[in-house]
């Protein structure tokens, strides 16, 4: 076994000591306050214990500050003079620290644009503290003006350039990956489940009101789902169809004639309400996910000769790619994600859809 050094003790120590990490920035800044304080009740003390003396004009009268001149007062201050010098070094540490772990580390920023009028809009403005400092390396996915097939090529490659850039740098701890997207529902499902659920991804939401990305960070509210019913004995149906619906409503009417034989499940706020930016909370979509990924197991289960699930969603981006992260754990021979239009006639509004039949095996339909 490799012997431990003595940096990585003394940086062990320091981690139980403060709760933190030692390469974390709070921990230095949590240091450099604690020394802080023991320097103020040094001055203090020196007030308190015989610092100062004030003479009476006109009078032989002295005021003397003094409340102690004992030998302990002074091992006191002793003690608080090295404390505070101490936390000063230690702060001095874990920011040299800080800084030499960051300066080791790259972000991976996948940035995934579909739309014609999409932009790229500086997805790296106002992350989150832990980003500070850190190097980033871009990886763009650029399906504008492409049709849904060549779109899919692009989301191929760049997904395995981004893996590659992790798998064959300095080393996986040293990478951040993250993701954002203003595409097409069905190729950001995708994205998600190329990258899989193994492997960790910072996802950020672009908010088009305002302009800007922004990170997950709300806290859960605690909102429950309403998921359709589903039927108590097995179905004999080889489709059926999955409506997620959360950000804007369903196209109902376009539904019931593009898929008039199709048995539809439908899972939404258990308010009824829809609404833009409605899972901000990284905590509350991953707990979402988890029970649509119940119900969806538990839909096979009621149809046991189901070979197709049309999928159809409206929610934020990031909500989008955890779905599709999500699609690894289900045991659906089939997914098929469909794409909305709603300039198109009734009953063609969902014109095309991704077919997923497992890792690498994509159609575009």
């Amino acid at each position: 076994m490799k012997k431990r050094s003595w940096g990585a003790s003394i940086r062990s120590w320091i981690s139980i000591f403060f709760g933190l990490r030692p390469t974390n920035l709070s921990a230095g800044v949590n240091a450099l306050r604690f020394g802080a304080g023991l320097l103020l009740a040094l001055v203090s003390s020196f007030w308190a214990w015989g610092a100062f003396s004030i003479p009476v004009p006109g009078t032989d009268i002295v005021v003397d500050g003094s409340i102690s001149s004992s030998e302990p007062a002074f091992w006191i201050q002793i003690f608080l003079a090295l404390g505070a010098l101490a936390c000063f070094i230690i702060a001095i540490f874990l920011f040299i620290a800080h800084h030499r772990s960051q300066s080791s580390k790259r972000i991976v920023c996948i940035e995934h644009l579909s739309y014609e009028t999409s932009q790229i809009r500086g997805i790296l403005k106002d992350l989150p503290a832990q980003y500070s400092g850190v190097r980033e390396e871009m990886v763009l996915i650029d399906g504008r003006n492409k049709s849904p097939k060549g779109h899919l090529r692009i989301l191929g490659a760049k997904m395995s350039e981004a893996k590659d850039k992790i798998t064959h740098g300095s080393g996986p701890n040293n990478y951040l990956p993250m993701y954002g997207g203003i595409a097409a529902v069905p190729m950001v499902v995708l994205a998600g489940f190329e990258w899989g659920n193994q492997n960790k991804i910072h996802i950020r939401d672009y908010d088009r009101s305002s302009g800007v990305w922004h990170d997950n960070e709300e806290p859960d509210n605690g909102i429950l789902l309403q998921l359709t019913q589903l039927p108590e004995t097995p179905q004999s149906d080889t489709e059926a169809g999955l409506c997620l619906e959360f950000s804007i409503p369903m196209d109902r009417p376009d539904m019931s004639v593009k898929f008039p034989n199709i048995p539809m499940f439908s899972v939404n706020f258990s308010n009824g309400k829809v609404g833009i930016d409605q899972l901000c909370s990284e905590h509350k979509q991953q707990r979402l996910i988890k029970a649509v990924v119940d119900y969806m197991n538990t839909l096979i289960k009621r149809f046991p000769h189901l070979e197709v699930l049309h999928l159809f969603i409206t929610a934020q981006s990031s909500f989008v790619f955890r779905v599709g992260q999500a699609l690894h754990q289900s045991h659906i021979p089939g997914v098929w994600v469909h794409h909305y239009d709603r300039s198109q006639p009734l009953g063609s509004r969902h014109t095309w859809c991704l077919q997923i039949r497992g890792p690498g095996k994509y159609e575009i339909h």
